[in-house]
């Protein structure tokens, strides 16, 4: 059904971006569960995420850039582009939240030294680095309060992988 039902992207989403999919719950926030070079690969997760909430769906729609979003009881999924400056085989996604709730996305770099700068400025300038905290998977976190601030590495996949 959604297959059919979405177009390519647009003129706006050409030349080098990255998909970024993610699930999230009503006043939970979310969790990307991955990043695409293309957006046909990301499609595919997406449908197979929609299966699983599919008995409660209540709309999907595509906007004009080519992100696709599905909104289903208090739970939503989508898969947005995120232009990057060249091919990539991995991004930085910096996340931000409170405790006991999911996150939201606040910034994709390809640059790891960009990206550690966001994740000093969110974290807050008086934070101490003795503060930070490497998870096990190997993503960095910093506590504030009852905030959250983290910065993840995720692998881009991509069509060679799948050959």
């Amino acid at each position: 059904m959604i297959a059919t039902q979405t177009q390519q992207p647009s003129a706006v989403t050409k030349g080098p971006v990255v998909w970024l999919l993610e699930r999230a719950e009503y006043m939970e926030g979310g969790r990307i569960l991955g990043a695409f070079d293309e957006f046909a690969l990301g499609l595919r997760e997406f449908i197979t995420e929609v299966r699983g909430l599919y008995e409660h769906v209540e709309g999907v729609r595509q906007e004009p850039e080519g992100s696709v979003r599905l909104k289903a009881g208090g739970d939503s999924l989508s898969l947005k582009p995120y232009r990057v400056t060249g091919p990539v085989s991995a991004v930085w996604v910096l996340e931000e939240g409170e405790e006991y709730m999911g996150g939201c996305l606040k910034g994709v770099f390809c640059d790891p030294f960009r990206a550690f700068e966001a994740f000093r400025a969110a974290a807050g300038p008086h934070t101490p680095l003795g503060d930070f905290q490497l998870q096990p998977d190997n993503s960095m976190r910093v506590s504030v309060g009852c905030d959250w601030v983290q910065l993840r590495l995720l692998a881009v996949r991509s069509r060679a992988e799948r050959s």
